[in-house]
């Protein structure tokens, strides 16, 4: 069996790679990003360029929304020029419609990995999320989300992360038999995680993390940070200043409030982690969230919510809770209860390790599932 990836980007895809290759898999790589972020050995890889993106690299701007829509089209019919005949196709959704449909005319089989909801339910949602801030937001254009619904059609399986994502999928229109829950793996694994204490000493400490401000709700945690006024307490959010400074009443919010922090670049991801008690990813939408596995495996019980696919691995009240979307008078309790029991902080903090410990030695866990998808197609 030999199997092609395409995709934009990195994305999850260098999981999955990395997954292939220590399983002896015959495999190549099709991507835009560089070479050198891959472990997999660079034989595997084969750089395909996005021709707007390098353009506003040199030029050292930002891509407007439009031409990466139009780079990702680019990049798709380059891969077909050169793409080797496979078995197996795993491609990325919006970078894999021309390579989809060259994959099916050889004889193959097409796998769409799509992290993220069905594209018409995250526009509708975003653009819901974009009108309660009063800020302005570049959805996806329809031209796109058609693209994508006619990948949805074409493929013989959608890859999908969560429950969360699943469940979008159903409600428009895609049928069970096509879709396919391979839930992710962290990052990273610590080398030595810290089981949090009975007894606080110092700060009780909240961390987040989230790349758009629009999508990860930190509004709401703001709010019930500010509702709560904890004494000895210190939120952390990691995250470019400049997402933040792109909704101004947020940005206040932060200034105003010495109890929060914008920390931005770790070299080591693992001492973020580490100098928290309790981890929150309060998001409108995120497809899993690597970052709440990340957070189990270095000691942190979280609080997410619902649109959080990692959300899956909480079992409320042990390792976690979950509280509905733009709730916070819910993550507002959860913070309160987090910080009035060191106890149920250490508790839970040794259920964190060992749920993120059960799930790698787990028939389910994302290598062991996605061999087995693989061998059900070869």
């Amino acid at each position: 069996m030999n199997v092609n990836i395409v995709v934009g980007a990195r994305f999850n895809a260098g999981i999955t790679a990395n997954a292939l290759v220590r399983n002896g898999v015959d495999l190549a790589v099709y991507t835009s990003s560089p070479s050198k972020n891959w472990e997999a050995d660079r034989k595997y890889i084969h750089f395909v360029p996005m021709p707007f993106r390098v353009l506003a690299s040199l030029a050292g701007k930002a891509i407007p929304g439009s031409l990466k829509e139009k780079d990702a089209i680019l990049f798709d019919r380059f891969v077909t020029l050169i793409m080797r005949k496979s078995h197996i196709l795993h491609g990325w959704a919006s970078f894999s419609l021309e390579s989809g449909k060259k994959q099916k005319r050889r004889g193959g089989i097409f796998l769409l990995d799509r992290a993220c909801p069905h594209a018409r339910y995250q526009r509708e949602l975003l653009l819901e999320e974009a009108e309660l801030l009063g800020v302005d937001y570049d959805p996806m254009s329809l031209a796109l989300m058609d693209r994508m619904e006619q990948e949805y059609q074409l493929a013989d399986k959608i890859l999908v992360p969560s429950s969360y994502t699943y469940e979008s999928f159903l409600e428009n229109g895609i049928s069970r038999d096509k879709l396919e829950i391979l839930r992710l793996d962290a990052n990273f694994t610590p080398l030595a995680p810290r089981v949090r204490s009975e007894r606080r000493n110092g700060d009780f400490v909240v961390g987040s993390i989230g790349g758009n401000i629009i999508r990860k709700g930190f509004l709401y945690l703001l709010r019930a940070w500010k509702k709560i006024a904890l004494k000895d307490a210190k939120l952390i959010i990691k995250t470019s200043q400049s997402e933040i400074d792109k909704i101004p009443f947020i940005s206040k919010l932060i200034e105003e409030d010495p109890t929060i922090e914008v920390a931005g670049y770790f070299e080591n991801i693992e001492s973020f982690y580490d100098q928290c008690d309790v981890f929150c990813l309060p998001s409108i939408d995120d497809g899993f969230g690597m970052v709440v596995l990340e957070a189990f495996a270095c000691g942190l019980p979280v609080i997410t919510t619902t649109h959080v696919g990692a959300s899956d691995f909480v079992r409320e009240g042990e390792n976690g809770f979950r509280v509905p979307i733009r709730d916070e008078d819910g993550l507002a309790e959860c913070l309160q209860r987090y910080y009035e029991d060191p106890r149920l902080v250490h508790q839970m903090s040794k259920e964190a390790i060992s749920s993120y410990h059960d799930y790698l030695e787990s028939p389910m866990n994302y290598e062991k599932s996605l061999l087995e998808l693989y061998k059900r197609f070869s």
